[in-house]
């Protein structure tokens, strides 16, 4: 059975607090990080072809998406690598389909029936794919796109490991 829905008005709110005060949120980011040291290998691995800059911020994202959970509320179990390789073949299958990155990549996204926590995975797409900044340089949709498909990976496995608050059930 699927777990209850973290509301995207929370990840949202959780997610723009940690952008506008990163200090703040440092430790606990890291600390999240360290606690799923194998999701965290996972997406290191996975993103090393990406180049430093696009694997640094998976881990990063993952960090956050671990804070959105554990500010929902209930409990995160400890994860096992099984946990993992389910949640990348579920995601897996259905990758190529949302492809090509553009910018109807997070409405094909949302077309997927089955994913964990859509409120969660809706507020990362929105924050990922804002177009650059005027003066920055465009930014990579093909390469944030399989970052996004890396913490995708990590909030279907989190999800599994996840026992929600009351107040969600």
């Amino acid at each position: 059975m699927a777990n209850p829905h973290i509301p995207a008005e929370h990840a949202r709110a959780v997610m723009k607090d940690i952008a506008d005060r990163p200090k703040t949120h440092q430790l606990a980011v890291v600390n999240a990080v360290s606690r799923y040291r194998r999701l965290g290998r996972f997406i290191k691995d996975n993103a090393t072809h990406l180049g430093t800059r696009h694997g640094t911020g998976g881990a990063y994202a993952m960090g956050v998406v671990i804070r959105v959970f554990e500010t929902a509320g209930g409990k995160l179990l400890p994860m096992d690598d099984a946990d993992i390789l389910a949640a990348e073949r579920r995601v897996a299958e259905v990758a190529v389909g949302l492809f090509p990155a553009d910018t109807g990549f997070g409405d094909r996204l949302r077309a997927v029936p089955w994913r964990a926590q859509p409120g969660v995975l809706d507020v990362l797409i929105e924050d990922m794919f804002l177009p650059a900044p005027e003066g920055e340089e465009p930014r990579d949709l093909v390469a944030l796109a399989q970052v996004f498909l890396l913490v995708w990976v990590a909030v279907e496995a989190l999800d599994a490991c996840w026992i929600p608050p009351e107040q969600l059930a």
